[in-house]
């Protein structure tokens, strides 16, 4: 299994930056635009409601990076969801897609200055590949989210 990691201290509030996280909506605002996501459908649990994040939630997205490759379909759900005046994470699951493991950790931290944001994802592709030629494009990606949200926010 291959892991990603990455954090950057924000200068914005918990609840600022946790705000951005807890909807579709903040996922599309900090997504670079050549992954070519697309969201197809939010499919919310009872209790759930529009395009908001609670455990259990489920998006479909399809990605074509660049325009031209093709990324696939993909459904991610939410399995874990915390939340309190110092800390907050939230866990996305790859239910079905190209990636056979993905699991994505979001957590934030409230530091008195600003916030800790940390994402780490662990995941697991098909075929003889390792996992490791995916880090240029993760490391971009997540670079790109966590510049784009210091830009929403700072």
């Amino acid at each position: 299994m291959a892991r990603y990691r990455r954090s950057t201290v924000l200068d914005a509030s918990l609840a600022e930056v946790w705000d951005v996280h807890a909807s579709v909506e903040g996922l599309q605002s900090v997504t670079p635009d050549w992954t070519g996501l697309d969201i197809v459908d939010i499919r919310q649990p009872p209790g759930g409601t529009g395009t908001s994040m609670v455990e259990g939630t489920e998006i479909v997205i399809k990605l074509r990076p660049f325009g031209i490759v093709p990324g696939g379909r993909f459904v991610s759900r939410i399995t874990a969801l915390e939340e309190d005046d110092t800390r907050a994470m939230f866990r996305d699951e790859l239910v079905s897609g190209p990636v056979p493991y993905w699991i994505h950790t979001h957590r934030f931290v409230d530091l008195g200055f600003g916030t800790l944001l940390f994402d780490q994802v662990d995941y697991e592709l098909a075929g003889p590949l390792p996992g490791t030629i995916l880090t240029p494009a993760l490391s971009a990606l997540f670079a790109y989210r966590h510049w784009r949200l210091g830009r929403q926010l700072g």
